[in-house]
């Protein structure tokens, strides 16, 4: 961030330089570092500053971020911890964007419905309201889904591993490794990771079947 940025980003947000950080304790059991902790805390809300521009949105996706770390994005050791936890703050990040694109997408469906009251043509809003519609539900089925997946697979750190180095890899733009290569950066038998993928689509037909009920119940 540059000299002009930086005043910017004080003058939007004057008490940003004065507002104390505190650095919490870290979770027993965590692992990280002592010193890498500490800078991943600042790095995180740098991370949220320098893509917001707003302090208090940063400290919310870092907060969302740390909630993730002992939920449903722990850390597996695998990758520097501080690296880890900058993944995060970004999938929070881009979470937080799609949101703003629904609330962008509602404020639009009602101008176009305000312009039809006024006479004014708007050739397939209803079907454009609809098609939104359903990619909201999709995507909080897909969430349920993959809540429901870790959650059954608790007791396998590997698949969990797995469902992680997926979802980071859609995140990130990375591209998918073949299973043997991966099982050789990851240091485990390549057979142990096929029966992981295996199990892993076991459970995912279980869970999709048991998500599609839920959804047929409640229509």
């Amino acid at each position: 961030m540059n000299d002009e940025d930086h005043r910017n980003r004080n003058a939007a947000d004057p008490a940003a330089e004065r507002r104390p950080d505190p650095i919490p304790t870290q979770p027993l059991g965590l692992g990280a570092d002592p010193i890498e902790w500490k800078e991943t805390w600042k790095a995180v809300l740098e991370y949220g500053l320098k893509i917001t521009e707003s302090r208090a949105r940063a400290e919310d996706i870092r907060q969302e971020a740390y909630v993730r770390l002992m939920t449903t994005r722990p850390w597996r050791r695998d990758i520097p911890f501080k690296l880890h936890m900058l993944r995060v703050a970004s999938s929070v990040r881009k979470h937080e964007d799609k949101g703003q694109h629904r609330r962008e997408r509602y404020e639009a469906d009602w101008g176009a419905k305000h312009k039809r009251e006024r006479g004014v043509v708007t050739p397939s809003a209803e079907q454009e309201s609809l098609a939104e519609a359903q990619r909201i539900k999709d995507q909080n089925r897909a969430a349920r889904i993959l809540a429901e997946l870790r959650r059954r697979l608790a007791g396998y750190p590997l698949e969990l591993r797995i469902i992680d180095w997926f979802e980071q890899a859609e995140e990130t733009g990375e591209e998918v490794e073949k299973p043997a290569a991966l099982a050789r950066r990851w240091g485990v038998d390549p057979q142990d990771l096929y029966r992981a993928r295996e199990r892993i689509g076991r459970y995912k037909d279980s869970v999709m079947a048991a998500v599609g009920g839920d959804d047929e119940e409640k229509s």
